[in-house]
């Protein structure tokens, strides 16, 4: 049985793992604990590792800060987690693709903090411009419109073009291929809910005409479980819209069910010989206002300092 003993810091935070072991037992794979011992099962494998029975609970102002930036990651990952657990491409689905969300997305948290949302101490997840996929196929950019709350990308169109135009602009220029419209709306009670639209390109909807001029909703005229799919309960054309403003040279995106979307992300999927392709999306807030300094005070420090602003 091999062990190694390992420890590291996590935002100031002592992390010491105590001699971890892979070992086969006579019982086969176990799980639980001994007086001293404590068995799990990862990726297949036994793991043993010494028990610990003393476990400190620091409360510094830099580790509430730490745990405030994870708590965050984590709910955005629970709430995205429909999408996210396969996103990335080369990226194993389900455990692994949920590190991956999670460590981007603390990096991100912190890079750009306080520009940023928090979830509040023991609450829920919150709207941000997470890191929600990644790939080799080219990126979708998107502009917040804060005037009218929709999301804006701007492409040049002819006065006269196609569905297969317009899906090409987004880099879904092969048969198959398809683009997904991913929101999340905060609500003030619960975790902020997810909204997604899948649109499919296929030989028979990629020769449709469009008027640019007329400022056609592009969706309108396909079909729901055929043409594009989506997860918004008794959904209408009014619940989603693609429109292309001529004189703007701008395609909007608005998706608009129950409340305005916070933030979007737009990612590209294609299957190839090798697996899924995917685009990098990172998600664009509508707001530029940030709960980030209020999130943060409700997070208690010292827990024993009651002057301080710890909890008893």
């Amino acid at each position: 049985m091999d062990s190694t003993p390992s420890g590291f810091a996590l935002g100031g935070i002592p992390i010491h793992i105590v001699y971890m072991a892979q070992s086969k037992s006579f019982f086969g794979l176990r799980r639980g604990s001994t007086k001293t011992l404590t068995f799990s099962v990862y990726n297949g494998k036994q793991v043993t590792k010494d028990r610990v029975t003393n476990v400190k609970n620091p409360r510094s102002s830099a580790q509430m800060k730490q745990r405030a930036i994870m708590a965050t990651a984590l709910r955005g990952y629970s709430a995205l987690k429909e999408i996210c657990d396969h996103s990335f491409e080369g990226v194993t689905y389900g455990q692994k693709s949920m590190n991956y969300f999670v460590s981007e997305n603390t990096r991100m948290i912190r890079s750009v903090a306080p520009n940023v949302n928090l979830s509040l101490y023991k609450g829920n997840s919150v709207s941000n411009a997470y890191i929600i996929s990644k790939g080799s196929l080219p990126q979708v950019l998107l502009t917040a419109n804060n005037g009218d709350s929709s999301f804006e990308i701007r492409k040049t169109f002819a006065a006269q073009f196609t569905f297969g135009d317009f899906m090409a602009a987004l880099g879904a220029t092969m048969v198959g291929d398809m683009v997904t419209f991913v929101s999340l709306v905060d609500n003030p009670d619960s975790n902020a809910s997810v909204y997604w639209v899948r649109i499919k390109l296929t030989d028979s909807n990629k020769g449709k005409p469009f008027t640019a001029t007329e400022n056609p909703n592009v969706i309108a005229s396909l079909t729901e479980g055929t043409d594009f799919e989506t997860n918004i309960d008794n959904f209408t054309t009014g619940d989603f819209s693609v429109t292309y403003l001529n004189e703007k040279s701008t395609i909007s995106i608005n998706i608009d069910k129950d409340s305005v979307t916070q933030s979007m992300g737009v990612i590209v999927s294609r299957k190839s010989d090798t697996g899924w392709l995917r685009s990098p999306s990172t998600m664009v807030n509508l707001a530029n206002t940030f709960n980030y300094a209020d999130a943060l005070a409700s997070y208690p420090e010292s827990g024993e300092k009651i002057l301080n602003g710890g909890n008893v």
